[in-house]
């Protein structure tokens, strides 16, 4: 990837190719995801191509243009420059943050992934850039829902307040990444790995995290409800204050786990292990 991406992410600072209008309508035909996926991406497009003039918008237009490209360094090289454009122009931060989130979705919404493979090489660089976006905290949600993240290094993001609702993460590794009321109803996580990650406050009704690993994890009023943690690792967990009516815990590990306040009626525990 490392000199044909970043070779073609300077030329999308530099060249200005087509209309913004033909990179969008070449966007749109190429993705295969449903239909609101394809309105979203369009969407997000639209808005921040009217917050873009000049050398900007042709700098755009071009990246636009790499990322609905069949060629894998191009769409690297594409995402890099959107990354550029984000670091010299903050105040557009939320847009691109949007448009590559969408980019996200409508590749991988409805795929089937292996997990030791991961997200292809593009959208793993696209998940690094909302990674280590330079504002976070004053971005709005970032918009995974939905989206095939199966075998994703996702370790130490800032997902706060995150949409991960019916997104699948199994085996994917959210290793000491901030979770705090992110929304993950009826997430997919089995396997996944959730190591010292903060999810306090965080919706995860109905998830599956079969066999999940939450060692050390903080749950605090945590909404759990109907979650699926057969199997999971909770050991020195904090999960006080959290929602755990109707979990299904069978066979957890919930050894050294804080359990005060946690409202465990009328959940299946058995076989845990909360000595």
């Amino acid at each position: 990837m490392a000199v044909a991406a970043i070779g073609t992410a300077i030329a999308a600072l530099l060249v200005a190719p087509t209309t913004l209008a033909e990179s969008v309508i070449h966007w749109h035909q190429t993705q295969q995801s449903n239909a609101k996926d394809k309105a979203d991406l369009l969407n997000a497009v639209e808005a921040l191509k009217n917050d873009i003039r000049g050398t900007d918008a042709q700098s755009f237009t071009l990246a636009v243009d790499q990322i609905a490209s069949d060629n894998l360094d191009r769409r690297i090289g594409g995402i890099i420059a959107l990354e550029i454009l984000m670091t010299q122009s903050p105040e557009r931060e939320n847009r691109i943050i949007d448009l590559l989130a969408a980019h996200i979705r409508s590749r991988t919404v409805g795929t089937v992934s292996n997990p030791a493979a991961g997200p292809p090489e593009d959208l793993r660089v696209a998940l690094t850039v909302l990674g280590k976006r330079p504002d976070p905290r004053n971005h709005r949600n970032v918009d995974l829902s939905r989206a095939n993240l199966t075998g994703a290094k996702l370790m130490s993001m800032d997902l706060v307040d995150a949409d991960l609702i019916d997104t699948v993460l199994t085996r994917a590794d959210l290793t000491g990444t901030d979770l705090a009321n992110a929304k993950l109803t009826r997430a997919i996580g089995v396997d996944m790995t959730l190591t010292d990650a903060n999810l306090n406050g965080a919706n995860l009704r109905r998830a599956n995290m079969v066999g999940a690993i939450l060692t050390g994890t903080s749950l605090v009023k945590a909404q759990l409800d109907q979650v699926n943690l057969t199997g999971a690792y909770l050991a020195d967990a904090n999960l006080s204050g959290a929602n755990l009516a109707n979990a299904n815990l069978t066979g957890a590990i919930l050894t050294g786990a804080d359990l005060t306040g946690c409202d465990l009626n009328p959940c299946q525990p058995n076989g845990h292990d909360i000595d």
